[in-house]
C-alpha cells in the first residue's frame, strides 16, 4: 500500500518494469499474495509475458526480480528511489527541450521563458503530489477504497517520529 501511494507504472523507465508494476498492483488489489506464479499468470492474461529469447519480460526476468529483491520491508525506500529517478528524468527532458528551442532560434525568448517556467512548475507539483501528505478528504477516500478491497489501511500523520511511534492512525483510533 505504501508503494502504491507513491508510484504509478509511468514512474518506471523501462516498459518491462512498467508492465510488471501494473500487473503487481492488479494482483495486489485482488487481495492475492504477490508471488511469481500469480504475476506470471497476470502478465500472460494481459498478453504481456514474452517468450524466452524474444523480449525482456519473460518468466526468467520475473524470477530474477523476485530472487534479487532482498526484502519487501524496504519497498518504501526503493519506491522513493524510483520516484527520484523519474523526477530527474523529467528535469532532463524539460531542459533538453528548452535547449533545443533555444538553439532552433524560432521561438521568442519570452515564450521560451514561459514554457520553461510551466514545465518546472509542473515537475515541482508532480513531486509534491507524490509527497506522502494527504488532505483529510483524500485520506477518507483512500480509507473507503481500502474497505471496498477488504484491506485495513493506516494513515500517517505527516509527523514521521509520531507515525513511527504509534504506527500511524486508522479510523476510530
Amino acid at each position: 500500500p505504501d508503494v502504491q501511494e507513491l508510484l504509478t507504472d509511468q514512474h518506471f523507465l523501462r516498459l518491462a518494469h512498467q508492465r510488471t508494476f501494473a500487473a503487481i498492483l492488479h494482483v495486489f488489489e485482488r487481495n492475492d499474495a504477490v508471488d511469481p506464479l500469480l504475476l506470471f499468470d497476470e502478465l500472460r492474461q494481459r498478453g504481456q509475458l514474452d517468450n524466452e529469447g524474444q523480449g525482456e519480460l519473460t518468466s526468467g526476468y520475473i524470477t530474477e526480480i523476485f530472487e534479487s529483491t532482498p526484502t519487501a520491508a524496504n519497498a518504501d525506500y526503493y519506491a522513493k528511489i524510483v520516484l527520484e529517478k523519474w523526477s530527474a528524468r523529467q528535469v532532463i527532458t524539460a531542459a533538453t527541450d528548452m535547449l533545443r528551442k533555444g538553439y532552433d532560434g524560432g521561438t521568442p525568448s519570452a515564450e521560451m521563458l514561459e514554457d520553461a517556467e510551466a514545465k518546472v512548475v509542473s515537475i515541482i507539483r508532480a513531486a509534491q503530489r507524490s509527497d506522502r501528505s494527504l488532505t483529510m478528504r483524500d485520506a477518507c477516500l483512500q480509507w473507503v477504497q481500502s474497505l471496498r478491497h477488504g484491506r485495513t489501511r493506516v494513515f500517517g500523520s505527516g509527523i514521521s517520529d509520531l507515525d513511527f511511534a504509534i504506527g500511524g492512525a486508522g479510523v476510530g483510533e
